[in-house]
């Protein structure tokens, strides 16, 4: 097995249809894993980012990944806490954007993670510490992952990250089949009827879906139109504010392209006060971002879109409709199930590196761990 190192956006784009293929045969297939979120991705890397992006191939084929950068920077506590600690952290591209990572493969992943971490015990100089942010708990990874990290004498921690609901259907346009879970009550219902009625008033009521009556520029102008308006506009997690907008624009223009783009809006007399953007691959709906005009938010526009989008998606035969990170009860209240993600550490033997083990698994490794770092200086007389 050969290991190959992209290092370039470019180098990305040349295995495109290639690494479509390979997807196609991964049981850990993903919408962000796909063609369009990586090479988006990469092309939106910081300055302080490069790009590291294994490719492992078996007689020529590739038979699995890990979409990895480097970014040295500083670092910051779980608690959210910058230290003055300059360090290369590895970790996946845009791992603070995507609510799901892995590392996709073919076949048996085991001598895939073993070459893997082969490589980070014997190129410990090019990175300070691993993180692997939103590994689902569905994943065939996971537990391995951290196996054959501990193996290769990395030190390493696993904890919780972010928890995405979900709902699943069976596949089929069966009238008999429950759209909603149990979670989703009569009150629920009737307080989305009540919002709905409430909005006839102010006009007509439409749904608008992209693939059916707009382009990508009037979709892009509804969509701003509706952030201007709404509460992330105040807290400043719009999509197209002005830190994110190159991103969302190359990845929605990219997913359109590709046919997995789905934007529902709804209008009132043509005016859009909430939308729904999503993607569609391999059958399931992500739904990626939301929001509504605050000026109508006593009428639920977001709860009624939800309902709306379910039905929809339902009725196009989706296996799955994903709400994507965030636990929230508005979620809940949709979904029969939650995927729990997980975050892999690991950190080698450089003081810094397990200095840092220390400070995220706890106050008293750190102590530990600097104990041991001190007298293990005084002894050999290093310092």
């Amino acid at each position: 097995m050969d290991i190959e190192i992209i290092k370039s956006p470019a180098g990305f784009e040349a295995l495109k249809d290639e690494w479509r293929r390979f997807l196609t045969e991964c049981p850990n297939d993903d919408f962000f894993l796909s063609y369009s979120w990586l090479h988006t991705s990469l092309k939106g890397l910081p300055s302080e980012s490069e790009p590291f992006f294994f490719i492992f191939r078996k007689g020529g084929k590739i038979v699995g990944a890990a979409p990895l950068c480097i970014t040295k920077g500083k670092v910051t506590t779980p608690g959210g806490i910058n230290l003055p600690i300059i360090i290369n952290r590895l970790h996946f591209i845009t791992d603070h954007l995507s609510p799901r990572y892995d590392l996709p493969f073919i076949g048996n992943p085991e001598p895939v993670l073993r070459l893997f971490t082969d490589y980070l015990r014997n190129n410990t100089a090019q990175w300070g510490f691993l993180e692997l942010r939103q590994i689902p708990d569905s994943s065939p990874n996971l537990g391995l992952l951290q196996e054959t990290l501990e193996k290769a004498g990395f030190f390493v921690s696993t904890v919780e990250d972010s928890a995405c609901p979900y709902r699943h259907f069976n596949g089929t346009s069966n009238p008999k089949y429950p759209q909603f879970p149990p979670a989703y009550s009569k009150r629920l219902n009737r307080l989305i009827n009540k919002g709905m009625k409430e909005l006839n008033s102010y006009g007509k009521v439409e749904l608008k879906i992209s693939t059916e009556s707009k382009s990508w520029r009037e979709i892009k102008e509804s969509m701003v139109e509706i952030e201007q308006e709404s509460w992330k506009h105040r807290e400043k997690h719009r999509l197209f504010s002005p830190d994110m907008n190159d991103f969302t624009t190359e990845l929605i223009s990219t997913a359109e392209e590709d046919g997995e783009l789905l934007v529902i809006c709804l209008e009132i007399d043509n005016e859009p006060i909430a939308y729904n953007a999503g993607f569609i691959y391999r059958g399931k709906f992500y739904s990626y971002s939301c929001a509504y005009k605050e000026k109508f938010a006593r009428h639920k526009p977001g709860y009624i879109l939800h309902r709306e989008a379910i039905k929809i998606m339902y009725e196009m035969n989706m296996t799955e409709h994903d709400f994507l990170m965030g636990n929230s009860r508005y979620k809940r209240s949709f979904c029969e199930s939650v995927r729990q993600n997980y975050v892999i550490r690991a950190f080698h033997d450089h003081p810094l590196s397990k200095l840092l083990y220390g400070l995220y698994t706890g106050v008293r490794p750190i102590y530990r761990q600097i104990k041991e770092t001190l007298i293990a200086n005084s002894t050999n007389g290093s310092q």
